[in-house]
């Protein structure tokens, strides 16, 4: 009796079942998607974090192992300079030009222009930008 009355009610209501179903169906499909790219996103956000932490330790282990041990030495303040740019006394920067038929016979005649010698980076900075307007 109980097993007719269910047939019955199915026959009748046979349309909504189906399109309950299917939206059942649907929304776990689109729930399972939503879950899947939490789970992606997730994890991209796990590696990222893992290359930063990477990053950082190498930069820690640098400093560490190899830039501290030059500060504490002898050449820091060489080092210092240089990272500053700034010149000791003795050095010069050397400018590398093109050579050209000019030049060539200068060294022919052994008149080198001199003024091309560069005794601070304020001068070097001039030169460039000169030669970058010309």
């Amino acid at each position: 009796m109980i097993k007719e009355r269910l047939e019955k009610l199915i026959k009748e209501h046979w349309n909504s079942i189906t399109i309950i179903w299917y939206i059942v169906v649907l929304s776990a499909m689109i729930i399972t998607l939503k879950v899947g790219m939490n789970y992606r996103s997730i994890i991209d956000e796990e590696e990222k974090i893992k290359s930063k932490i990477a990053n950082i330790e190498e930069e820690i282990a640098y400093s560490e192992n190899f830039y501290k041990k030059y500060l504490d030495s002898d050449f820091a303040p060489y080092f210092l300079a240089h990272k500053n740019n700034s010149l000791f006394d003795w050095e010069k920067i050397i400018r590398l030009i093109e050579i050209n038929d000019q030049y060539i016979e200068q060294q022919e005649n052994g008149s080198w222009d001199t003024t091309q010698i560069i005794n601070s980076p304020q001068k070097a900075w001039k030169l460039f930008i000169k030669s970058k307007i010309q």
